[in-house]
């Protein structure tokens, strides 16, 4: 009997010491929701039709939705070595049921300072294009960085990268990423090569440098079907942005971008289509305005061309958003909003009415 107490006795310890320290070991979960009362003020009568917009649904349509639940698990496997898998629901993933669905967000290990100033990242992962800027604009609750919000970039690749330090304090950063070019299962040979210099001369001032190429398979060309001849379709994409705080309480940010398809643009002139470099050009200028630790007032304008081509009409689009947010909470936000979106005329004149929204944004974050 004494020796199955102290047989009982010690198991008792050692799964308390094995579970305290699992409990010790254990990663930390977070995320965050947002969602809106929204009312679409107004719309053009050929909102669906109208491309590259930013805005969509009828006018007077309203209602309340989540635009974005993440779920993130963070682990520190070692010293050396950390993971992250976050799950993102949002409209767009919807089931067969209409119902919001879930997709894998990030999923990849992260190698601290494989070498010194360095780290090493593996699997589905951010991008350089714009994770940088999306902290400094602070309002992602609001609107995607304009890189993202049309389609220029995506936010995510499953790709290897190495992130870190050109120099002791740190004013020298950079990002290098070699990719699929897609979040989804790759299926061909080409690759996208991601780099982004991100300059800190001052706590107030912040410079990203971004570009990147991404690799695509040649078009087949030929005349009256002879001759064929292959032509490049490769994108180069470049980006600047500039960020400045004046003494924490005001946030001011410019960005600007390129991006070249090469051959592109498909012209039917005569019998023959030609083929030209389809130019897309984007600028965003932001501010948030601390006004006290309750309030922010935020104000946003975006210019963007699908095709700086002279022939090509109809596809600028100038978004503008303002707002006022509410913060009772760190975590918690409330933040009445409007966003205003205005149309070029098309290439036959045809005039669209701009699209207005209003909505009301709640915001809040978690961890444990």
């Amino acid at each position: 009997m004494k020796f199955l107490f102290w047989l009982s006795l010690i198991l008792l310890l050692s799964a308390d010491l094995i579970f305290s320290q699992k409990e010790e070991s254990e990663g930390t979960f977070s995320g965050h929701m947002f969602g809106d009362y929204f009312y679409n003020i107004n719309r053009d009568t050929a909102i669906s039709s109208i491309p590259n917009s930013a805005s969509s649904g009828k006018k007077d349509l309203n209602g309340f939705q989540i635009r974005k639940i993440y779920f993130t698990y963070d682990a520190d496997i070692s010293k050396k070595f950390a993971s992250r898998f976050r799950l993102d629901a949002e409209p767009e993933t919807k089931l067969s049921n209409g119902k919001m669905g879930v997709a894998l967000k990030d999923a990849y290990l992260k190698w601290n300072n494989v070498f010194p100033g360095s780290d090493f990242y593996f699997g589905l992962q951010p991008t350089p294009a714009f994770y940088t800027i999306v902290d400094f604009w602070g309002y992602r609750l609001l609107e995607e960085a304009l890189l993202d919000l049309r389609k220029i970039v995506s936010s995510r690749d499953i790709a290897v990268s190495l992130k870190g330090k050109l120099d002791e304090k740190g004013v020298f950063n950079y990002w290098v990423q070699l990719g699929n070019g897609t979040d989804k299962a790759e299926f061909d040979k080409y690759k996208r090569i991601y780099a982004q210099l991100h300059l800190i001369p001052s706590e107030s001032l912040k410079i990203i440098i971004y570009g990147d190429i991404k690799f695509m398979p040649d078009i087949n060309y030929s005349i009256n079907n002879v001759n064929s001849v292959k032509l490049s379709n490769d994108i180069y994409t470049a980006d600047l942005f500039l960020g400045y705080t004046v003494r924490n309480t005001l946030r001011i940010g410019l960005e600007g971008f390129i991006q070249l398809i090469s051959n592109g643009y498909r012209i039917i002139s005569g019998t023959d289509p030609v083929y030209k470099t389809k130019d897309k050009f984007g600028l965003s200028v932001f501010q948030v305005y601390n006004l006290s630790p309750l309030f922010d007032i935020i104000g946003r304008y975006d210019y963007f061309d699908d095709n700086l081509n002279t022939v090509s009409r109809g596809d600028s689009r100038n978004y503008f958003i303002f707002g006022v947010s509410y913060k009772p909470n760190p975590d918690v936000s409330i933040t009445p909003n409007i966003l205003i979106e205005s149309y070029e005329n098309s290439l036959y004149n045809r005039y669209y009415n701009s699209s207005v929204t209003a909505r009301i944004t709640f915001f809040y974050s978690y961890h444990k």
